[in-house]
């Protein structure tokens, strides 16, 4: 049991790559059955000067836990979101589907090795219109943005993770290594078949754990094989190094939660015919990001004030750097075994493009998760 629950480090980090966001694959001995159902809004407002961009999604994810028997449990994730796009002389929409994956892992060896395998079904929205569906999509996959879901249908999928875990000493010590296939679709309607590259990456991470206090340290490399349209190389995108460190300290009414990253972006490299290289250049800055929270526990209710930043370096393709801050909360209430219902609460505000862009945003959500 005891490194089952090393094990979690790793799969957290490495299956979010798999399987998106808000869905991750572990191994948690006596977990019983559960879903959680979230609704999450988000809107933004992007003030040029001379004129403001709207830019607002209602996303609703679904995500599960099932045990399917011992040292075996499997994990789902769907969702769909609605988006608005209001521009000065236009307005845009985009509502459909994510794809459906479904990820199961496998723990051996007394809990010290852990297989895990996923699908992704293409049931998600593709074949988007290039005039009222595509342009809100651009908005969404802004960097500085970082809307809950910027992806929707893709073609089938999948992935294998393996990890293993041991004690060093006083630190708990993990790695692993996965590698995710992605089929091919067809992203805009009337338009070609698209492949995009596959994933390859590797995690290692430690845990020092005391009587009230834990610190973690991850490292996450990643690399992509080059994206295929036409049967051709077309685009590649660049290798990524996560590095992530984070600390709590609690007691019996409160826990101190705090954590810095650094994300390392390599150039993306563009083909032109024959598979030459025509350019390569840094679509996305490095980015650094802190956060903090306190948690307050009163009987059967949890109070949790955050606050974040994000700080995006400048890329290589005209836009300058971005500052993003938030504060805000959440508050859950027990309903009894399994059964936790939250909602939540932050505002948003910053500078992007070299403070060329004022954003202005803020984030409601609620959740019910249900154990059975």
């Amino acid at each position: 049991m005891r490194n089952r629950l090393y094990l979690l480090g790793i799969i957290i980090t490495l299956a979010a790559l798999m399987v998106g966001p808000s869905t991750y694959c572990q191994i948690i001995y006596g977990q019983p059955t559960s879903a959680q159902l979230q609704m999450i809004f988000t809107g933004w407002s992007l003030d040029f000067g001379d004129s403001t961009i709207d830019v607002n999604q209602v996303m609703i994810p679904l995500s599960g836990f099932i045990p399917l028997g011992k040292n075996l449990d499997a994990n789902y994730y769907l969702a769909n979101s609605s988006n608005k796009l209001n521009e000065p002389t236009s307005n845009a929409d985009l509502s459909g589907l994510s794809d459906f994956s479904i990820q199961v892992n496998h723990a051996f060896r007394d809990d010290a090795f852990l297989v895990s395998g996923g699908i992704n079904l293409p049931t998600g929205k593709k074949k988007l219109s290039l005039s009222d569906e595509w342009p809100v999509l651009q908005f969404l996959s802004r960097d500085f943005l970082a809307f809950p879901m910027s992806r929707f249908g893709e073609g089938f999928g999948l992935n294998l993770l393996f990890g293993a875990a041991r004690m060093v000493g006083q630190f708990k010590c993990r790695g692993g290594i996965s590698y995710q296939l992605t089929g091919s679709y067809t992203p805009i309607a009337d338009g070609p078949k698209y492949n995009p590259g596959d994933l390859f990456s590797l995690n290692a991470g430690a845990e020092l754990q005391k009587k009230h206090s834990k610190l973690n340290a991850d490292l996450l490399g990643t690399l992509y094989t080059p994206d295929k349209l036409g049967g051709g190389k077309s685009f590649k995108q660049g290798s990524q190094l996560d590095l992530r460190l984070s600390g709590q300290y609690g007691k019996k009414w409160y826990n101190l939660a705090a954590g810095i990253r650094y994300l390392i972006r390599g150039r993306n490299t563009d083909y032109g015919l024959n598979e030459s290289v025509v350019e390569q250049l840094k679509i996305y800055g490095n980015e650094f990001g802190v956060s903090g929270a306190v948690s307050l526990l009163f009987n059967e209710w949890t109070f949790t004030p955050m606050a974040e930043a994000r700080l995006i370096a400048k890329n290589e393709t005209g836009l300058g750097n971005s500052k993003v801050y938030g504060v805000g909360g959440t508050l859950d209430k027990s309903l009894g075994a399994n059964t936790i219902f939250g909602f939540g609460f932050e505002y948003l505000s910053g500078k992007a493009d070299a403070s060329r862009i004022s954003l202005t945003g803020y984030s409601l959500t609620s959740h019910l998760t249900a154990g059975f």
